[in-house]
This record gives structure tokens, sequence and C-alpha cells, in this order.
């Protein structure tokens, strides 16, 4: 299925993108990989930063999942506009080698420490919703699913309520 697509997408696009660099030909899937990076570049430098990489083709509904893609694929960068100061930005060859950053899924103890934003140990109610998928939850939905973590009704989710470990 996958490779259907980007069979297709390929042929729809204009053939100057299609043209082989002087070397190596590129494949249809790198070349739709570059177009949906150079559409989520909307800065034109040649990296995506955090915001650029949360709306480009490795965001994921889950905002914890993007911002772990996003850590795994990024490096440091000097960036050059105004004042030089560091940012973390993907490039294109790595986000081509990653498949966008589809290939980088965290795992459920990298999502709790991701979530735990003040790092106490616990997920509470303000931390949980970024573990969620953001476009089908609804402030309800995510507060009963917070409660059915919540065994002990203390407000916090503990790494055994969120199955790390094996409760005492």
């Amino acid at each position: 299925m996958k490779s259907a697509l980007l069979l297709a997408l390929a042929v729809l696009l204009p053939a100057p993108l299609l043209a082989a660099s002087p070397g190596k030909k590129k494949s249809a899937r790198e070349v739709v990989l570059t177009r949906l990076f150079n559409e989520a570049n909307t800065d034109g430098n040649d990296y995506l930063d955090e915001a650029e990489f949360a709306n480009s083709y490795g965001a994921s509904p889950r905002l914890v999942v993007t911002e772990y893609r996003f850590a795994t694929l990024s490096i440091p960068v000097v960036s050059t506009r105004g004042n030089e100061i560091v940012v973390r930005g993907v490039f294109l060859a790595d986000f081509i080698e990653a498949n966008g950053g589809r290939k980088f899924n965290p795992t459920k103890e990298d999502i709790f420490l991701l979530a735990d934003d003040n790092s106490d140990g616990f997920i509470d109610w303000l931390e949980y919703p970024v573990t969620r998928i953001q476009k089908s939850a609804v402030r309800g939905s995510i507060f009963d699913s917070f409660d059915k973590l919540d065994r002990n009704d203390d407000g916090l989710i503990s790494p055994e309520e969120w199955g790390l470990l094996d409760p005492a």
C-alpha cells in the first residue's frame, strides 16, 4: 500500500523534482519525503525546527510521540537568523532516513518520562493530555481515562499505575 501511494505521488510530482542528481537517482520515496520536508520547512532554512516538525509528516496525533521523534532526530544547530542562538533541528537526510520520523516510536517508559514535565516521578492531570490522541480526545474522555489509570485516587499516575513497575 505504501509503495503504491509513493509511486502514485511520484507520478504527480513536477518533472524537475524527479530529475536525477549527478551521481545517484532519487527513489520515489526520497522524492516524496523531500517534498514533504520542503513543505514543512516554512522558513526556508535547511532544517526543521520543533514547530515545523510538529506540522510535518513525522508528527503524531499524540503530542508526546511527536516530541519523542523530534528529540530523537534533531541535533543542535546554530541559527544565523537574528542573534546566533542554538536550536535543535532535523535535516533532510535524517528526515528521509527515518521516514519522516515515523521509524521512531517511544516505549511506554519514554512516554511516561516525557509526559512528566516537572520530573516528580508522577503524571498529574495537567501533564496527562499529551499522552492522548489530540484530535479525538475531548476534555471529559481525557479525564475519564486519567481516572481509570489513577487507581488509588491520589490525583497522580505513578509508574506502577502506568504499568512500568510491578505493584509491591
